[in-house]
């Protein structure tokens, strides 16, 4: 699915056209491709499809004060699309959302509704290749409490590759007031020869002591094996 901002020719569109639909969701014009069939999903893919189909049946089991507060929480958070504009979600995406952070990556935890508006504002996490591992060697910006990092370490692609992210390879955690360094993968590489430049991609999100989830951030690594 896109995004599709239109110029001064063209102000909307709906129906489709060569297998495109456009239609219109939250205020924002969206053009769908028409779908071919189901795929077999990638196997890092399954345990975020179950949780999300799981987690959106749990929030009919909340409380109605429960509900309530993730409502009160969405209405002040705005997201950034591809294109700059601005956007919100509903409470039960919201509470999806969060709760995803903590059923993947990790040991399964409760989301909590979270206590202070908006988005945490994101720490600097420094990584670097050492031998066949990465490792994270320095976080900077970390509140203490419940606040941790989640990520993932994709697996290594050539520097020249079009598409610079390969299949999930390792998962990590990081808790505040953790020791660094801290190996979060190794042998990423390994199947690259001596001499190939290579592009190691790492993502993650951060929850703050305030139980407030960030967007998800995406780090690349460039260098010779």
């Amino acid at each position: 699915m896109a995004t599709a901002l239109f110029g001064t020719i063209i102000t909307g569109m709906r129906g489709s056209i060569g297998g495109n639909t456009f239609s219109q969701a939250n205020g924002l014009a969206v053009v769908k491709r028409k779908g071919r069939g189901p795929l077999d999903p990638r196997v890092n893919q399954v345990p975020t499809r179950d949780a999300m189909m799981r987690l959106a049946s749990n929030w009919r089991n909340l409380s109605a004060a429960q509900q309530l507060g993730w409502r009160n929480y969405a209405l002040g958070v705005t997201f950034v699309n591809s294109l700059g504009q601005n956007y919100k979600i509903g409470g039960m995406q919201m509470y999806v959302r969060n709760s995803i952070f903590l059923s993947t990556r990790g040991p399964v935890i409760a989301a909590t509704v979270p206590n202070l508006a908006g988005l945490p504002v994101i720490p600097t996490l420094t990584f670097i290749r050492s031998g066949t591992q990465i490792v994270l060697t320095n976080v900077v910006g970390m509140g203490g409490g419940a606040a941790e990092i989640r990520g993932t370490v994709q697996a290594c692609v050539p520097a020249s590759a079009p598409l610079r992210i390969g299949p999930a390879f390792a998962n990590w955690r990081y808790i505040s007031g953790g020791a660094v360094p801290q190996v979060v993968s190794d042998g990423s590489f390994n199947q690259f020869a001596a001499g190939t430049e290579v592009v190691e991609l790492i993502v993650w999100r951060y929850m703050d002591a305030n139980f407030r989830v960030s967007s998800e951030v995406g780090q690349t690594l460039t260098f010779t094996v």
